[in-house]
């Protein structure tokens, strides 16, 4: 209707054709083809592998690579799809498209042909899509992705994973040849170069080749989040190179079938000039026997890294062994705990659990549908929180980590990007009130649960700005910045009690509550402090708990009187909080305006799953925190689903309690304010 008032379009009747093609039901990721299960996925060996079963998924499934360097291989169910290095939002080395209609242009891709018979192959589903090839997909927590392909008479076995300790990926591609006659291939491995948020925003790059090793090198000097060379290179010779997208497809070819592949050169004077790193070899595999080639995708600090882990890893040999060494590792990781119940589908589930917590949430800090390569103050720390059991020194180093993310005025930053020297690089400073007490949070259960009293006494200094975050409403969207570093330094003990400190003399509101600001672990409730004077009751509750599991740190490490002084403000927190009970449930939130949230009968957010749950965990009344659980239970679980808070937020909501859009005016595609730098 809009586009027919507006533009008007000219349509001719004679050629439109009202009846429409029969056709399969698409379903986002790509359309379901005869055949396709029901079940999309199944577990096998004991849980450690999930094998995915079709392409055709309502969305992908996605499985990240990654390791403590900050290295990220991501792949889906159906193929390749992009790798990142250091910061996985502003230095992807591929592009990253999000593949939710399953036509994009690949970004990681490696094909093969035939020469003699025309025929075209590759390892995974995409970028080919060929039917009548069959595909597996194998996704191991052991950190490794496998992709099987049977087409005639020619396998392929594609084996990706991120090793240890180097700065790359390895794809191992075997190709086994099941027919009486020799099969003479061309291969080529294909990756689009972004070495930055996006190719629009990396600029020209500087791209360089080793003629004796066919290796290729780009660099992006205006990168200023990760700067070093990337590095592309196989075990094979190379026969012809490509360093533009056009050079490779050539023009108006489609992404199935590269030109440069099928004539053995590249296409001059094509005008798509993205930056590729793209290249051909040709194998002759003897029948009934293989041959297998390694490539490698990553970037070194400078080009002396970049080289050695070329040399390195042009050996096949050293590449299978890297594969083994990176199995043999992650798999260790689950011997930390093991699991039985009736459910072997949840056993296998709370496996999975371990290996994403590390791999995705603190090494790659990205996945498919959000590629951060922040650190949010509040996410990192409760994922090393929560892998204490699996390895608690993931917890301590993060601890440090984030204490030194405080400012003097006892607040902390709300995400932070590390530059590569290891210092904090941009970084947002907010009134979200609820970050700076996750530090205390942390501290005390790691104390808890390792006896590790060590912590506490390890010094860290603080962050500084030459600017202040300008108070509610005016600063409302917090600042985004690169801070300076402050030579003073105090124990993560004294960090806590900073932050203890900074609540207790600044953000109370008048009902005796935490203010909440821009919001408190619930970012959607960012209206109802706007105006600083908004008080949060679950933010009450969550300081309860912590003060309760650090208030014997405090008498054992300050002595009685500090103790008292703490445990006073408990105990007026605690009366405070006595007075929102409203007959089956606390509130939730108090309005600037003195509006209460989560009232029966309100029609807008009368409980929630958060303030239900934690009061429970800040055990200030038993009684009545076992009825707001079961009221919460009531209002919230209907039918198949279980709401998080309900009823939900409307945009014509008086008082209005959260945005309407996910960003407020101004915003940019790529996260960045258009009238100042923000996230």
């Amino acid at each position: 209707e809009w586009i027919s008032k507006y533009l008007q379009p000219k349509v001719d009747l004679s050629l439109t054709n009202t009846k429409q093609p029969e056709r399969h039901p698409l379903i986002g990721h790509g359309e379901i083809l005869p055949g396709t299960p029901d079940e999309y996925t199944e577990y096998l060996d004991n849980g450690n592998t999930l094998r995915v079963l079709t392409p055709f998924t309502p969305r992908p499934f996605d499985h990240e690579m990654s390791n403590s360097l900050g290295h990220v291989l991501a792949v889906t169910n159906r193929g390749l799809h992009s790798s990142t290095n250091g910061n996985a939002q502003q230095n992807r080395l591929t592009t990253d498209w999000a593949d939710v209609t399953g036509s994009q242009m690949p970004a990681e891709a490696i094909y093969i042909h035939d020469e003699q018979n025309g025929e075209w192959f590759s390892p995974t589903y995409d970028p080919i899509k060929d039917n009548d090839a069959q595909h597996d997909v194998l996704f191991g927590l052991d950190g490794t992705g496998t992709f099987k392909m049977i087409k005639g008479e020619l396998e392929t076995e594609l084996s990706v994973h991120v090793p240890l300790d180097e700065p790359t990926g390895i794809y191992i591609l075997k190709i086994k040849n099941t027919g009486s006659n020799v099969r003479k291939l061309r291969v080529a491995p294909y990756f689009q170069i972004a070495l930055a948020h996006s190719p629009e925003m990396a600029g020209k790059l500087k791209i360089d080749r080793d003629a004796k090793t066919g290796a290729m090198y780009f660099e992006n000097p205006r990168n200023s989040f990760r700067e070093g060379s990337c590095f592309v290179a196989m075990s094979t010779d190379v026969e012809t190179f490509a360093t533009q997208r056009g050079e490779f497809f050539g023009e108006g070819r489609s992404f199935a079938h590269p030109a440069m592949l099928e004539s053995g050169a590249p296409q001059r004077g094509t005008s798509d000039d993205f930056a590729v790193a793209a290249m051909t070899t040709t194998v002759e595999v003897p029948a009934g026997g293989e041959q297998t080639i390694s490539i490698v995708l990553g970037q070194g600090d400078n080009r002396k890294q970049a080289d050695a882990c070329v040399m390195k890893f042009q050996s096949v040999e050293v590449a299978v062994q890297s594969l083994e060494a990176t199995r043999a590792w992650w798999l260790a990781l689950q011997s930390t705990l093991e699991i039985e119940t009736s459910d072997p589908k949840f056993d296998a589930y709370v496996k999975w659990m371990k290996y994403q917590a590390l791999a995705e949430r603190i090494w790659a800090r990205k996945g498919f549908y959000q590629a951060s390569g922040a650190f949010g103050f509040r996410d990192q720390l409760q994922d090393t929180v929560n892998m204490i059991w699996v390895d608690p020194s993931l917890a301590r180093k993060q601890l440090i980590l984030h204490a030194s993310q405080q400012f003097p005025e006892g607040d902390t930053v709300h995400w932070f990007f590390r530059q590569q020297d290891g210092r904090s690089g941009f970084l947002c400073r907010s009134h979200a009130y609820d970050n700076l007490l996750w530090m205390g949070w942390g501290v005390a259960e790691y104390t808890r649960m390792t006896g590790d009293q060590t912590l506490l006494d390890e010094k860290v200094t603080y962050l500084k700005a030459e600017t202040p975050l300008l108070p509610l409403p005016e600063g409302k969207h917090g600042m985004g910045f690169y801070p300076l570093r402050s030579p003073k330094a105090d124990s993560i003990f004294e960090h806590v009690l900073k932050a203890f400190d900074c609540v207790f003399e600044k953000r109370l509101g008048p009902n005796g509550l935490p203010l909440i600001g821009a919001g408190d672990w619930n970012d959607g409730l960012d209206e109802i402090g706007a105006e600083g004077r908004g008080e949060s009751v679950w933010l009450a509750f969550f300081l309860t708990y912590i003060l309760k599991n650090f208030l014997h740190i405090i008498e054992e490490r300050s002595g009685a009187k500090r103790k008292d002084h703490y445990a006073a403000k408990l105990k007026a927190l605690e009366a405070s909080v006595e007075k929102v009970w409203r007959n089956d449930r606390y509130l939730r939130a108090i309005h600037d305006d003195g509006t209460e949230i989560g009232v029966e009968g309100a029609g807008y957010w009368e409980t929630d799953a958060l303030g239900a749950a934690w009061a429970v965990y800040a055990d200030i009344n038993p009684e009545r925190s076992r009825i707001a659980v079961d009221t919460a239970i009531k209002v919230l679980e209907r039918d198949n689903v279980v709401s998080l808070g309900f009823p939900p937020l409307r945009e014509d909501t008086k008082p209005y309690l959260g945005r309407s859009s996910r960003y407020p005016e101004g915003v940019r595609e790529n996260g960045m304010y258009s009238h100042g730098v923000q996230w």
